[in-house]
């Protein structure tokens, strides 16, 4: 049992022992506090009024700031509350926390009382996908995404969210699928990286008086650092893999070694480990050694993972998204759209979105005919 575990036990038990108030003066049902916060995600499993009671700067089981890339640092440990962080599938905590709230269960309020949530610095780069508030159980619906989050998906009816700030994310301010009635109202969402706000699937949507932007404009890290972040992870579980069962490590070659060297799987793990956390201490303000700067695996990763024009390097960003059906992914158009639930009804007043900037990292892909077989095969595509 940790720490962490401990003061998130006590607070589910003190949740509703003082009361506390909304923006317009009705009592709450659930007073959300710092404490509410420590060991992760809220999850909002019950209808109600939810009220904010302070800013929260969400910073869940923080590492060690020398060694930032330990396993469990900043990620779930409990997977009866948090589902799929152990074994890194089947459930929505696969990949991390994936909001500071989630909304699991229809007919609810959440009042941020004039309040802003937003990431740590510390957090921010290290979940490096993730909402300040999903309206959902899990962020992908079912075999969508990029792991299994589990087959249990939840849609979402009547939600309300309203009158405070959504701040630094790396990811989305507020995110959903197949939500329906969503009334989002007198918010401030500024430093995404990817979108205020993203509904997925929705039907009967109103959004008023929004501030919308800018979005974040000092990005410190590349999408390569976010790709090395998924990767240490699966390194992690393939090493455990192969010593529980006495299995021998491949080796690897890369083309910058000579012919006759190569890499066991844990010298990559551990080089790969060491680079990130000598980028991640010196963005984060750290003061390295002069050898440490000298170091090579220092200098390779700053090339590597440091962004140095400060912008979102993704392929796309946005103020809103209103998109049909799951992932916003190819073509604008090209979701499915044929019922009902599947992007609906919307109503948009006194929604304001500025400044939002990008600077996009585009990999054009070459295609040959011969080696494709789908007729619509092209000869360049990208990003």
């Amino acid at each position: 049992v940790t720490f962490f575990q401990i003061v998130s036990s006590l607070a589910i038990l003190t949740r509703v022992t003082y009361s506390c108030t909304d923006s317009l003066g009705n009592e709450c049902n659930f007073c959300l506090s710092a404490a509410d916060f420590v060991a992760g995600t809220y999850r909002i499993m019950s209808s109600g009024l939810y009220c904010l009671q302070s800013d929260i700067i969400f910073d869940p089981n923080p590492g060690n700031l020398s060694h930032p890339n330990n396993d469990g640092a900043w990620f779930p440990n409990n997977d009866d509350q948090f589902p799929g962080c152990v074994a890194l599938t089947d459930g929505p905590f696969a990949l991390g926390f994936f909001a500071v709230i989630s909304i699991e269960a229809d007919n609810v309020v959440l009042d941020l009382n004039g309040h802003r949530i937003q990431y740590s610095l510390h957090f921010y780069l290290q979940q490096r996908f993730g909402s300040i508030i999903e309206i959902a159980n899990q962020p992908f619906l079912p075999n969508v995404g990029p792991t299994d989050f589990g087959g249990d998906f939840r849609a979402i009816d009547n939600i309300t969210i309203t009158n405070g700030e959504l701040g630094l994310t790396s990811h989305h301010g507020i995110h959903s699928n197949n939500a329906s009635n969503v009334r989002l109202s007198k918010l401030k969402i500024f430093d995404f990286e990817v979108a205020g706000i993203q509904l997925n699937g929705f039907q009967n949507a109103v959004l008023s008086d929004l501030d919308i932007g800018p979005s974040l404009q000092n990005v410190l890290v590349t999408g390569y650092y976010s790709n090395a972040r998924f990767v240490v992870l699966a390194l992690q579980r393939l090493l455990q893999h192969l010593s529980a069962q006495n299995l021998s490590e491949p080796l690897v070659a890369f083309s910058y070694l000579p012919r006759t060297e190569s890499l066991t799987l844990t010298e990559i793990y551990h080089n790969l480990i060491e680079s990130m956390n000598l980028v991640f201490r010196h963005l984060s303000g750290d003061e390295l050694s002069e050898s440490e700067q000298q170091h090579p695996l220092f200098v390779q990763g700053m090339h590597l993972f440091h962004n140095t024009h400060g912008l979102p390097d993704g392929s796309a960003l946005y103020g809103v998204v209103l998109n049909s059906f799951s992932v916003a992914v190819d073509g604008f158009g090209d979701a499915q759209n044929v019922n009902d639930m599947q992007g609906q009804a919307v109503r948009m007043d006194g929604v304001h979105i500025h400044d939002l900037q990008l600077a996009v990292n585009e990999v054009p892909a070459v295609y040959v005919d011969d080696c494709d077989s789908s007729a619509d095969a092209r000869i360049l595509k990208g990003p």
